[in-house]
């Protein structure tokens, strides 16, 4: 295929180009001439040996917009049992038969055992 140039001024005083095709004869393939140049494999390897070496890293980006948060993960395996903590308030220890227990005050906890006099036959 032929191509036609034409090469136009403008009215800003810059060069406008103007291109068409005309058929003609076809010519050899970049392949053919590599291989009439010494090249020697497959089209494929040759296609192979176009890409360049690797290029140095760009630019670090700017920072994204953070996405939505994903799935919730599976629950890991329960951890060790911990030490057992100090005993909490409860009924004190002690007391004997017959005997009550008793607030001593208005604050939570404040109690005691006390024998109630006169309660002597009396059953619950």
């Amino acid at each position: 295929m032929e191509q036609r140039i034409r090469i136009l001024p403008t009215p800003a005083g810059a060069v406008g180009v103007r291109s068409c095709a005309v058929a003609g004869r076809p010519g050899k393939s970049a392949y053919e001439i590599a291989c009439e140049n010494g090249f020697e494999g497959t089209e494929a390897q040759w296609l192979a040996t176009l890409v360049g070496p690797k290029g140095d890293p760009g630019a670090t980006g700017p920072k994204g917009e953070t996405g939505e948060p994903g799935p919730q993960g599976n629950t890991g395996p329960a951890g060790p049992r911990g030490a057992a903590g100090p005993a909490g308030p409860g009924v004190p220890a002690g007391g004997t038969e017959g005997q009550f227990l008793v607030k001593q005050s208005d604050r939570n906890y404040d109690t005691a055992w006390v024998t109630v006099p006169n309660a002597q036959g009396v059953s619950f």
